[in-house]
């Protein structure tokens, strides 16, 4: 990137901060209603780049389906799977593609809910707050996902709502999938400050990238236990089970 690039890189960091800082955490409905509205749910919405949909999506893509069918959880046969952070829609086709019976995404931005009803009629997709709103399906189901979703919770206390929503939302014996930074410790994954004018120049950014470790995760997703990670892109995909009586073989999926 040259010197005009970071100026304005630097410059925009530093809007987002001031438009959307709260603290140590951020806004992130405004947020992500922002982008989704600025960017009409491209991938610049979700992702860092344009080139990101011809580049990691397709190949996450691979890696999601080949862990699911390595770890046992079928999307043929009558699944009913709920999304958490739809946003694009992308993994919705993905999961129609795969088979299954039948979808529900969830998503902060009313703008990202509402193009996806329109681009994909094939769904159902409603706009919860899953971090602030206790979320009840209308039918539990038998995956409930969230793919790259939540290292943008910031707050350990949203956080719990949200795994506790993906535990409420799972019906025994079915399966909750999601991707999180793991092996570092919780603690923020990006910079608190980046090169405004050379390296004297600095301004604070707004912090929207966050790890949560396995500890975690396993902490605040009562009634599960681990079956099966994989390494996912730069994060872990992680598979639970909701219990139900049974028990189940632990595993881990390589590659």
């Amino acid at each position: 990137m040259n010197s005009f690039g970071k100026l304005a890189h630097g410059i925009s960091h530093f809007l987002n901060r001031l438009r959307f800082g709260k603290g140590d955490s951020y806004e992130a409905g405004a947020f992500w209603e922002h982008r989704h509205a600025k960017y009409q749910s491209d991938f610049r919405a979700v992702a860092d780049s344009l080139a990101d949909a011809h580049d990691r999506y397709p190949k996450q893509k691979a890696q999601f389906l080949k862990f699911l069918e390595e770890t046992g959880i079928k999307l043929d046969g009558g699944a009913h799977c709920i999304e958490f952070g739809c946003g694009n829609g992308f993994w919705t086709k993905v999961l129609l593609d795969a088979g299954i019976q039948s979808y529900c995404g969830l998503d902060i931005s009313s703008t990202a809910v509402r193009n996806c009803k329109t681009s994909i009629p094939g769904g159902c997709f409603e706009r919860v707050d899953l971090g602030e709103e206790d979320y009840t399906p209308r039918q539990p189901a038998d995956l409930v996902f969230s793919i790259d979703v939540t290292q943008h919770i910031v707050e350990e206390t949203k956080l719990v709502r949200f795994l506790r929503n993906m535990v409420t939302a799972t019906k025994p014996g079915g399966h909750i999938v999601l991707t999180s930074y793991s092996g570092f410790g919780d603690g923020y994954a990006d910079d608190e400050t980046m090169e405004l004018i050379g390296k004297f120049v600095k301004v604070r950014k707004l912090r929207w990238v966050y790890a949560w470790d396995l500890p975690t995760l396993k902490k605040h997703l009562n009634g599960c236990d681990l079956i099966a990670s994989a390494k996912f892109w730069d994060k872990t995909v992680f598979a639970f089970l909701r219990q139900s009586g049974l028990e189940q073989a632990r595993t881990t999926v390589s590659g």
